[in-house]
C-alpha cells in the first residue's frame, strides 16, 4: 500500500470524516482495493466540504434521486452512511461502469 500525503490543511475533524467514510466502504466490501476506496472518499470529501454540506440525508456525494425517491426531491435521502455507500456503489458505480 502506498503512502498518501496530503498537501492541504488537514484537521482532526477532516481526518475523522475521511476515516469514517473509508471504514464504511471497506465494511460494505472488504475486497475493494484501497486506491479505489481512497478515490471514493476523496470525492465524498470534496463534494460535501468534508461532510459539512450534505445534499440530502447522509448524502455526501450529491447523488441524484433514484428508485422510489425519483421525482420527489432533487437529491437522494439516505438512512445512514452505510445506506449511502450501498447506493453509491450499486446505483452509481455499478450502473454507470458495467
Amino acid at each position: 500500500m502506498s503512502l498518501v500525503r496530503f498537501t492541504y490543511f488537514f484537521t482532526f475533524l477532516n481526518k475523522s470524516f475521511a476515516k469514517t467514510k473509508f471504514c464504511a466502504y471497506k465494511k460494505y466490501n472488504a475486497s475493494l482495493i484501497d486506491e479505489l476506496v481512497i478515490g471514493l472518499v476523496a470525492q465524498d470529501c470534496n463534494e460535501s466540504g468534508w461532510g459539512s454540506k450534505k445534499s440530502g440525508s447522509y448524502n455526501f456525494g450529491g447523488i441524484k434521486s433514484y428508485g422510489a425517491q425519483a421525482g420527489q426531491s432533487e437529491y437522494h435521502n439516505c438512512a445512514s452512511i452505510d445506506d449511502y455507500v450501498n447506493g453509491k456503489i450499486n446505483h452509481v458505480l455499478n450502473k454507470n461502469f458495467k
